[in-house]
């Protein structure tokens, strides 16, 4: 009997406790507009995506490309869409004046680097 009530009261214990650390983590309307503060969740958008970013900011262009290796990862694209909003990703198979590549693009592709970050280039191609 002594050890069935140490036991229920440990059981009671360590429910408080839990009770006690969701509520402190429970969400709450009032965390609203921190979801609209700039560059919320940039953590959860892949780095090349950052580096993406990073480049447009420091540029006039409203339209960028991507080229082939980067449209083929839907992650990459759909949060380079998403991320650089207004910045316009232009649809696959437009020609784009300017284009972010991961590997290196040639003068027989018509493109010449302009800009880079760790992840990503950026180049000029020809239309």
């Amino acid at each position: 009997m002594v050890m069935t009530l140490a036991l229920a009261n440990s059981a009671i214990h360590a429910y408080s406790a839990m009770k006690d650390s969701l509520m402190k983590q429970s969400w709450s309307p009032r965390q609203i507009p921190a979801a609209f503060h700039r560059d919320t969740g940039a953590n959860a958008v892949p780095s090349v995506v950052q580096d993406m970013k990073k480049i447009a900011a420091r540029r006039s262009e409203t339209t960028y490309g991507l080229a082939l290796e980067l449209n083929a990862d839907i992650l990459v694209s759909q949060r380079a869409v998403e991320y650089l909003y207004p910045i316009r990703i232009g649809q696959l198979g437009q020609q784009q004046r300017f284009v972010f590549s991961r590997s290196v693009l040639d003068a027989m592709t018509g493109c010449v680097l302009v800009d880079r970050e760790p992840e990503i280039q950026l180049y000029e191609c020809r239309e």
